[in-house]
């Protein structure tokens, strides 16, 4: 936990959008449905028929405009259920809404408002599927709800997704900064992503925390593969997006952070290293760094006769080389053949290739350090005479 003075202000909920029906409408509709003063009363059928009134039908609600959509998206904090928005206006508006584009059918049953998925697709992680896009932007709205619920800032994962960084592993649910003190509704905001700390004005902006902030408090409390993972991204830089924070900011920020884990912070910022390609790439490079006498390198360029290859991790000194496949990296015939003919390359001049997938990174990490261990040891030769291993010179 890191140490914060106290809290300066509050923070406030925005103001509720009006989105009852127009008072024009509803005065030319009482104008029209009521007799003229002095006029005679009309004559129905029930009058013509003694004992054969009707009682009055109770008039339907508004259905509501497609205005009234986007309004009522907007008071739901830019995202709702169908359910939700049946509350509201009528299914026939959302539809019309929808098909004038006011708003956007995130999935079957989900709408959300333009703005709100805009800037989705650009992501800090490059070529993003718009679905994941999307389905990214659907969780940092949500969890803008929670925020003005509880009255606190988007933080960790949350507020890491506002960023658009590339994560380990997405937010499940909304992660929260709340005052000490501050009270919470259990019923409305998921407790278990509720930290409770006193930010300053220069560590929070727009309801999320402030971007050095963000990764520092990922640094202190997300497991470490996670924690490697969103400084990596945070360091990442490209053509569209500069690194969110710079090296020497962290440096700086990690040692000021509280003494509790002031240890763990830095040394995962000397870890971090903006050329890794992914989440992924990140993962397995914690656990390389676990390893003694095995030190790797993201995006190291290896020379095989006259070709260049660029692998995820590489030790250039015991001639290992670590890879993370993806799905989407090899979907491609193309794809195939450059893989192939990459490994052909290493493992013809020398190289220990080692592939590994997602299950095998996050889901059984015990086994990925094991094949790294063995191969650690059929690259390092071993003396006939004494029996002791040899150590490979650089």
């Amino acid at each position: 936990m890191l140490q914060h003075v106290a809290m300066t202000s509050d923070m406030t909920s925005e103001p509720t959008p009006d989105t009852t029906r127009d008072a024009t409408a509803d005065a030319i509709h009482d104008a029209t449905s009521s007799p003229l003063p002095g006029s005679p009363t009309p004559v129905t059928s029930a009058d013509r028929t003694p004992g054969a009134g009707r009682a009055s039908r109770p008039r339907k609600p508004p259905a509501g405009r497609a205005a009234d959509v986007r309004a009522a998206l907007l008071a739901a904090g830019g995202v709702a259920t169908h359910a939700e928005l049946a509350e509201a206006v009528s299914a026939r508006a959302v539809r019309t809404a929808a098909a004038q584009r006011l708003i956007l059918t995130v999935r079957p049953g989900v709408y959300g408002l333009p703005a709100v998925f805009d800037e989705a697709p650009r992501s800090r992680g490059g070529d993003e599927a718009p679905a994941r896009a999307a389905a990214r932007a659907e969780r940092v709205a949500k969890a803008r709800q929670a925020a003005t619920a509880a009255r606190g800032v988007l933080s960790h994962r949350s507020a890491a997704e506002y960023y658009e960084l590339p994560l380990l592993v997405d937010a499940r649910e909304a992660e929260l900064i709340v005052p000490r003190g501050g009270r919470v509704d259990a019923g409305a905001v998921p407790t278990a992503g509720v930290r409770r700390r006193n930010l300053t004005d220069a560590e929070m902006t727009a309801g999320v925390t402030a971007p050095l902030r963000t990764v520092l408090d990922c640094a202190a409390d997300l497991p470490g593969a996670e924690a490697l993972a969103a400084l990596d991204s945070a360091l990442r830089g490209d053509d569209e997006h500069p690194p969110l924070v710079a090296a020497s900011q962290l440096s700086d920020a990690a040692d000021a952070v509280a003494p509790r884990v002031r240890s763990r912070v830095r040394r995962l910022v000397a870890a971090a290293d903006g050329r890794a390609a992914n989440p992924g790439e990140s993962a397995l490079r914690w656990i390389a760094l676990a390893i003694p006498e095995l030190t790797v390198e993201p995006q190291l360029t290896i020379e095989c006769g006259d070709e260049e290859h660029t692998v995820d991790l590489g030790d250039r000194r015991r001639r290992i080389v670590l890879e993370f496949d993806s799905v989407a990296w090899h979907s491609s015939k193309e794809a195939l053949l450059r893989d192939c003919r990459r490994y052909t390359a290493l493992t013809s001049h020398g190289w220990i290739v080692l592939r590994f997938t997602w299950d095998d990174v996050i889901n059984d990490p015990d086994r990925t350090r094991a094949a790294i261990l063995r191969a650690m040891a059929a690259a390092e030769p071993i003396c006939e005479r004494c029996g002791e291993r040899l150590t490979l010179g650089a």
